[in-house]
């Protein structure tokens, strides 16, 4: 007896966990009345070929999807259909008549599968015997009606009057050679309907309902002599026993319509809405009271098909019926409106998305049905006004107390999110005691179910050491758990894993393949990193389009990464037309939501008047929200505008506490600007060895100009101990960078074999590279070279061309070399006033030597 009831424990969490929609919705009724409700759903579409059994084409989902609607109303229900039996993987589902009878072994005999008290072991008694009980059988499929003649001397006396018997059409029917009832043996695959019936009555359950959509008469042709049947579709059935209802989809000679556009059989289509709530029928000026009777479900399923055929299909009438002696006003369902409501929290969930947002759009709509219906038990009402008191919706004050008061309530009898949200209460010790290990125990809990989601939150405290010791291999196989129910989320996490290594093996293009799965799921961050790993080529080739079209993907979902990451890619034209206007649009977007790079990227924009009118007021008071949220690129940018005064009054030592804000930060470029400071005396005293250690930390991250004045540092041996090959060393790395200014100083680093041996040839190319891109230090340099023949062939006219381009630029040293050349009159005419003018040019930046120039030649004048 436990072993059968452990198996249907077993199917009904299947069912409940095989799709996010059925979730929570059979124990409801048991915990509003302390009813045991079971449902047996049966629905066929297939029969074997040669059986004189043509297949039908809606028969199976109209078991399906009325399986869920009794779900939704309180029932356990077993689903016998092939879509069941091969999505649970259990051909025990299968609708063969030797499954359906063991259904009805179970359900009518077995011990009772449905335990209303999460604190007891499953009752003993079978569930036939709760007086208060429901049991609704549905089949949906073919029917036959064969004549059952007496008997006479054992045998079937064919000149007797035959008794109409009708059989429902299992999935194995076998009908060849079959003329007569008396035939039929159990390979026939037929279940006569009084056989229901006489289970049935046999049950002491309140409400016994058997809902008949099998059309179908003898498929033989004509009756043997003596048998006459006028029914086009379903024969008139013997009467059901006192205290059985039966809900037949058509009255005789009338045809039970499939209608291709409802997806279903019109009756059972009806059938469906009325369980949803439209047979709730209330009284004018009185509100519907969430009861489903007997009466309100078969007045609504008999004139809403009725009027359906009669519109539709204008020469075809079809009538529901109902037959037998029973109570009319038996509850056959109650309404619980958070079912619909989880349905679409699950489906949100089911994308990686928060309830949160849809709880404040309902709430106040949903509040008082809310609260009645969590007074009642219901599990899913309860996590809603939890989370109501939690965020304060639906007209409801804040308040962590009763929010985890109905919290409790749900977790501890089994719903899966209300565990989730106890244990993110405990951890965070919002209304309870802080206490990560009763967070980790609720997390298992609901982890236990296979919830996805609660798989996905385990394997974060694994991976961040929540409540336990860090783990990042055990995260990394809980992600993999909820990654195999397809959860975006966790789809997403092992991906991120294998892009960095983090309790697996590094593989990015497996952690590529991973990452697309989830965002082609439609999730919003996986789409920010597919964006981001075209963008990076990281696991694929890179490819700046492919980058901007993923990133529009999250942007238009609204992840506010991917608006500012879209904006990045409008500014910079990356795989995309360069549209400033529409780079300040979607920043602007993020900007609103609070995301700080957002905000900074406006603040930039602003300052600069890229793609919006310069306002250095409006640029600052977005740098400054997106400093509050400890932004270090917008500190830097802060300091930036206090040592320049732009938009605020010049304030050297303001400068420094933002620079030092966002450097302590790790920020490259606060740290080389804070480095300045301390070298200058800018807002702080000199000090040149802190000048050196903020470098150090800049270039350490790979800051090429940092590298660059790092070597200048050990170049000269200021703060630092002088080093030539260390200078050497971080002119190279700021070189390969493709830092200008330090291939001059490379280049004379070879010119004179300065930390590495002297190679004049690659001096000059790096002067040459340096001078052709417009360095004025490399043109000064390259003219040196032609001046006196080092590396190349001298040439006084290219020395003269290029000191003339960097005199031009201001380049002391240039401008004295110029005074040099019309002094003596080489390659130029002789020219005093020309040498005086160039020479007054240096010595006006503080040329010692040009001054001393300037001085003879004006004496000699």
């Amino acid at each position: 007896m436990r072993a059968i009831t452990n198996l249907f424990t077993w199917i009904t969490l299947a069912t409940l966990f095989s799709s996010p929609l059925c979730l929570f919705s059979s124990p409801l009724w048991a915990q509003i009345d302390s009813n045991v409700r079971h449902a047996i759903v049966i629905g066929i579409d297939k029969y074997r070929s040669g059986q004189g059994l043509p297949d039908l084409s809606c028969a199976e989902n109209d078991a399906h999807d009325l399986s869920q609607a009794l779900r939704d109303t309180g029932y356990i229900v077993s689903e016998l259909t092939a879509k069941a039996a091969k999505q649970l993987d259990d051909p025990r589902l299968n609708p063969t008549a030797t499954y359906i009878r063991d259904q009805l072994d179970r359900v009518l005999v077995a011990p009772a599968i449905v335990n209303t008290d999460p604190n007891t072991e499953p009752a003993d008694e079978p569930v036939s015997s709760h007086r208060n009980a429901a049991v609704v059988i549905c089949l949906h499929g073919h029917g036959v009606q064969l004549p059952e003649f007496p008997l006479k001397d054992g045998k079937p006396d064919l000149e007797g009057t035959p008794t109409p018997k009708f059989f429902f059409c299992a999935a194995d029917a076998g009908m060849i050679g079959l003329t007569t009832a008396n035939q039929i043996t159990d390979r026939n695959g037929l279940i006569p309907v009084e056989e229901l019936y006489d289970r049935l009555e046999r049950s002491q359950c309140k409400t016994r309902l058997l809902i008949i959509d099998a059309c179908r008469n003898d498929p033989n042709g004509p009756p043997p002599q003596g048998f006459r049947t006028s029914s086009k579709t379903r024969p008139k059935l013997p009467p059901p026993p006192s205290g059985i209802a039966v809900l037949l989809s058509c009255k005789p000679n009338e045809v039970a319509i499939e209608d291709r556009t409802l997806g279903h059989g019109i009756f059972t289509h009806f059938l469906i809405e009325g369980l949803k709530g439209s047979a709730d029928l209330a009284p004018s000026g009185s509100k519907s009271d969430g009861v489903i009777t007997l009466s309100e479900l078969t007045a609504y399923v008999a004139s809403s098909t009725a009027n359906h055929a009669l519109k539709e299909f204008k020469t075809t009438s079809q009538n529901p019926e109902v037959e037998g002696k029973f109570d009319m006003n038996l509850p056959i369902g109650r309404l619980d409106p958070a079912v619909a409501d989880m349905r679409v929290v699950m489906e949100l969930i089911a994308k990686g998305k928060s309830s949160d947002d849809f709880v404040r759009e309902v709430a106040l709509e949903r509040i008082e049905s809310w609260k009645g219906s969590a007074d009642r038990g219901s599990l899913n009402a309860q996590f809603f006004l939890s989370k109501c008191y939690a965020i304060g919706a639906g007209g409801v004050k804040k308040d962590e107390l009763q929010s985890v008061e109905w919290t409790r309530k749900s977790a501890l009898q089994g719903h899966p999110l209300a565990q989730i949200n106890l244990s993110t209460m405990h951890l965070q010790g919002n209304g309870v005691t802080k206490d990560p290990v009763e967070a980790l125990r609720w997390n298992r809990l609901a982890a236990e179910s296979g919830l996805p989601i609660a798989v996905n939150n385990l394997a974060i405290k694994f991976r961040e050491g929540l409540g336990l010791p860090k783990d990042a291999v055990e995260a990394h196989k809980l992600f993999l758990q909820a990654a195999a129910s397809a959860y975006p989320p966790a789809v997403h996490q092992v991906g991120w894993d294998l892009r960095n290594g983090i309790g697996c093996a590094k593989n990015e293009t497996e952690a590529f393949q991973w990452t697309r799965r989830a965002a082609e799921s439609g999730y919003a961050p996986a789409q920010v990193n597919m964006g981001d790993c075209y963008e990076r080529g990281i696991g694929v080739a890179k490819d700046d389009v492919e980058g901007a079209k993923w990133f529009r993907r999250a942007a238009e979902q609204g992840s506010p990464d991917a608006q500012n990451r879209l904006g990045i890619c409008y500014q910079y034209g990356k795989g995309i037309t360069k549209d400033a206007v529409q780079a300040v649009a979607w920043f602007r977007k993020a900007a609103d939501q609070g995301f700080a790079a957002g905000q900074s990227n406006l603040g930039f924009c602003f300052e600069n008047g890229t793609g919006v009118d310069k306002d250095l007021t409006e640029s600052m008071t977005w740098y400054r929200k997106a400093s509050d949220q400890n932004s270090a690129f917008a500190q830097n940018a802060i300091g930036w505008k206090y040592a320049n005064g732009l938009g605020v009054p010049k304030d050297l030592k303001e400068a420094v506490v933002w620079y030092r804000k966002a450097a302590d930060q790790g920020n490259a470029t606060a740290q080389v600007n804070l480095g300045v400071c301390y070298e200058e005396g800018k807002g702080v005293a000199v000090d040149l060895k802190e000048a050196v250690n903020w470098y150090r930390k800049a270039a350490d991250q790979g800051n090429a100009g940092s590298q660059f004045r790092l070597g200048v540092k050990y170049e000269n041996g200021k703060g630092v101990d002088k080093d030539l090959n260390q200078a050497f060393l971080w002119y190279r790395k700021s070189v390969d960078q493709g830092y200008l200014a330090a291939e001059v100083n490379l280049g004379r680093c070879y010119l004179f074999g300065n930390g590495v041996a002297k190679d004049v040839t690659q001096a000059v190319n790096l002067f040459r590279k340096s001078a052709e891109q417009g360095q004025a230090a490399g043109q000064n340099n390259l003219a040196y070279c032609f001046m006196h023949g080092e590396g190349v062939t001298k040439d006084l006219n290219q020395a003269l061309q290029w000191y003339r381009k960097a005199a031009d630029q201001g380049q002391v040293i240039a401008q004295r070399e110029m005074a040099g050349f019309y002094e003596r009159g080489d390659v130029v005419t002789k020219d005093l006033e020309e040498a005086i003018r160039w020479n007054k040019k240096s010595a006006e930046q503080g040329d010692e030597q040009a001054k001393k120039n300037l001085d003879r030649l004006n004496a000699a004048k």
